[in-house]
Formats: C-alpha cells, structure tokens, sequence
C-alpha cells in the first residue's frame, strides 16, 4: 500500500511525463 506522500509524488512525475 503507497502512502499518500508516495502517491502523490508519483502522480505529479506521471502528469509531467505526460505533458511533455
């Protein structure tokens, strides 16, 4: 189970990714 710290930050990376 991901804490919400861990989720959150791999979310942003995931969104960044993305927005490249």
């Amino acid at each position: 189970m991901f804490s919400q710290l861990e989720l959150d930050t791999s979310f942003t990376a995931l969104a960044q990714a993305r927005a490249r």
